[in-house]
Parts: structure tokens; sequence; C-alpha cells
């Protein structure tokens, strides 16, 4: 086994946590299983990257092209895999070794491997509802059809909700011993909702980012992503700035792009978006605020951590 590529893959992606991520982390910290967490989001990383030919990440060239330069192919494929299946190997770890119960090991269990499952459909959906052309010189116009705000809440769940959210948050409540469904949908509930609002803000700032702020490259436009900006522009578009998204959307070419980044511009988006992220921290407030559990202390703690998740997303620049 080469130990110190392996060491390297390590250091590399713990380069590309941010606050946030880590904030997410203590939700199960007491008890030291948030390793679980950081490998999955890392392979979850990796293959986004892969998937979306995103050339950097947090000012970092991505890892599958790290790899691609040095001569070994697609290797971030494996590398993604090992760093997502390393989770079952800590998780057992973490349960031969501390008092976690069996009931407790299996709700884990449970919870990593059903969110695994929903992040990968979540990533065939962000493909399938996508709309390139063939080429950018076709004279065709791009279908719209799968740009949607149904569309777009799927992907927000699936892709960035459960696993972003829910998960490390469903950890801590396992390992603390929580049984009870109810509780698990009631946060669920509220995380999805942060997950939606999470997805949006990426989307938005893939377009109207500062690279030098996000270390990130968008490319949303040129993939034709169902992504929160272009819902929100075919929603209030005139006929003529549908047309000129037909002809520009999904194209690798700068002056397509900008042409589509006119229209958003000609339409207020950043405008729109900075009500929706207004609107979006109200109604998750409320709902934390109208969320208990059975012990009023565990209430409170929960509240103060969601609230802190809220207050961390609002307005983030990267």
């Amino acid at each position: 086994m080469d130990t110190n590529r392996w060491i390297q893959l390590q250091k590399e992606f713990d380069a590309h946590y941010s606050e946030f991520e880590r904030l997410l982390s203590e939700c199960v910290r007491p008890k030291n299983s948030a390793d679980e967490l950081v490998q999955l989001h890392a392979g979850f990383l990796i293959h986004d990257d892969i998937i979306d030919n995103s050339p950097t990440r947090r000012n970092r060239t991505s890892w599958f092209l790290m790899q691609r330069q040095a001569g070994r192919g697609l290797i971030a494929v494996n590398d993604g895999l090992h760093l997502i299946l390393t989770t079952k190997f800590l998780l057992h770890h973490l349960f031969v070794s501390s008092d976690t119960t069996a009931v407790g090991y299996l709700k884990l269990l449970q919870l990593f491997d059903d969110v695994s499952y929903r992040t990968c459909w979540g990533e065939s959906l962000d493909s399938a509802y996508s709309r390139t052309a063939p080429n950018d010189n076709t004279t065709e116009l791009l279908p719209l059809d799968s740009f949607t705000r149904s569309n777009f809440n799927e992907i927000c769940a699936w892709k960035t909700g459960f696993y972003t959210f829910y998960l490390p948050v469903a950890c801590g409540m396992a390992i603390a011993g929580t049984t009870d469904e109810a509780s698990y949908s009631a946060a669920s509930h509220i995380l999805l909702k942060m997950g939606q609002y999470f997805q949006a803000q990426d989307d938005y700032l893939d377009c109207f980012g500062d690279v030098a702020v996000t270390g990130k490259v968008g490319t949303d436009i040129a993939d034709g992503k169902c992504s929160w900006p272009i819902v929100e522009c075919l929603a209030r578009a005139s006929p003529e700035q549908i047309k000129v998204i037909q002809e520009n959307y999904g194209r690798r070419d700068p002056l397509a792009q900008s042409a589509v980044r006119e229209v958003y511009e000609q339409l207020h988006l950043p405008q729109v978006f900075a009500d929706y992220e207004a609107q979006m921290r109200t109604d998750i407030i409320g709902d934390i605020t109208d969320w208990t559990l059975s012990d009023a202390c565990v209430t409170r703690h929960a509240q103060n951590l969601f609230c802190d998740l809220v207050d961390l997303l609002f307005r983030r620049a990267k």
C-alpha cells in the first residue's frame, strides 16, 4: 500500500474543510466519531468534482485533476470510494473501543448506509436534470423542461441535505441514545430545509461569487445544471429572455455564458437571492423555535446548535 499517498490524500482534504463543516462535526464530537463524517464528506467531494469536472476547490486544484496531471488517470474514483468505505472501518472501531451499544452501532450503520444511498441518487438526479447543447455551434434551442423548482428541491434534499446536514445531527442523536423516530423526523424537516438553503447559496456563488474567495471556478451554466439561478430566471423571464437562455445555456463558450449572466442581471437575481436568503433564514429560525424534544435541556442545546448553523450560513461568501 502506498502509505505516503494515502496520508497526502487525508491532508489534502483536511485543507478543504471550512469552519461550517467543522461545526457540523461538533454534533458528534463528544464521542470522537466525527472522523466518519469527514471521510464520507471527502469521498463525496472527490466524486462530485469528477462528475462536474471542477478544476478547483477552495483555491486548490481538485484532487482528481491532481491525480490526472500526475499521470494516475482516474485513480481518484478509487480514492473517493476508499474514503467512503473507510467510514465502515471507523464505525466498527468506534463500536469495539467505546461504550456504544449494539443498538446504537446498528443505528449508526443504518444512517450511514441510508444517507450514502440517498446521496448517490442525488448525484444521479443532478445529472439527469442537467441539459447541455451537443456542441457550441449548434443552432438547436436547449430544452428547459427539467429546470423546475420541484426538481431543484429534489436535488437539494438528496444530493446535499441528507449527508451535509441531517447525518451529523442524526449520528449525535443515535450516540446519545435517541430511539424516538419522531425526533429524527422533526430534525430532518429542519435540516433538509437548511440543505436547500445551502444548495441555493452554492448555486448563487457558482455564478456570482468571487473566485478569489470561493476558491472554485463556476461551471453550472456550462454544465447546464438545474440550479437556483436558472430556476428563478425562468420563473421571471420574458419570451425574448427565455430564447437567449435556450441559445446559450449549457455551452462552454465564454460568450454564451456571459449572455446567460446578462439575463440574470436584467432580472436582478442578486437582489432576488438576497430576499430569498432573508426569508429562508426567518423560516428556518421559526421552525427551530417551534421544535421541542422531551428533555427541555436537550431541546435548548439542540436549538442553539441549529441557530449557530443558520447564522454561519447566512450571507456566506464561500
